[in-house]
């Protein structure tokens, strides 16, 4: 049970939710707004389709670091997999692959829109996926350098 509120409390208190949420009520409350901006970057829609593509490659840089945050080299004596707390680690990291797989999605599904007739959901989904794989990625990296440097405390 502990478990699964600590996977919710990562679900839910998260920019990335945030990014989300402020998509769908982007979508709701301005559609005009972001079918206006839509129209006006569809001019150039074959750069806007490899664009979609972004959050899909953040997606793979994302395991990369992941993987750095679960298994650092720098700890040679298995320091943090002896931490009483690497579980719940371990499921914030996971979280944020998920989120990162779901904007990666998005920004995939993106692409394959044809861009000749643009919608608010185009543009909103765009900037979603695109804004959330940067936050995910740029929460990833933070995490890291957080964990290099108490590694680093811990080593001396």
């Amino acid at each position: 049970m502990k478990t699964l509120g600590h996977i919710l409390r990562c679900l839910f208190i998260s920019p990335e939710l945030l990014v989300m949420v402020a998509g769908v009520a982007c979508l709701w409350w301005l559609p005009s707004t972001f079918e206006n901006i839509a129209h006006r970057i569809a001019t150039n829609g074959e750069m806007l389709r490899y664009l979609g593509l972004l959050a899909a490659a953040l997606l793979t840089y994302d395991v990369k670091v992941a993987k750095s945050i679960l298994l650092p080299e720098d700890d040679d004596r298995n320091l943090l997999q002896k931490w009483d707390r690497f579980g719940d680690l371990k499921i914030c990291v996971w979280v944020g692959m998920i989120y990162a797989l779901l904007f990666a999605g998005l920004g995939l599904i993106d692409s394959l829109f044809d861009w000749t007739k643009p919608t608010a959901f185009h543009a909103v989904a765009l900037c979603v996926a695109i804004a959330g794989g940067i936050i995910t990625s740029g929460t990833l990296i933070l995490a890291e350098i957080d964990l290099r440097i108490m590694l680093r405390k811990l080593s001396v």
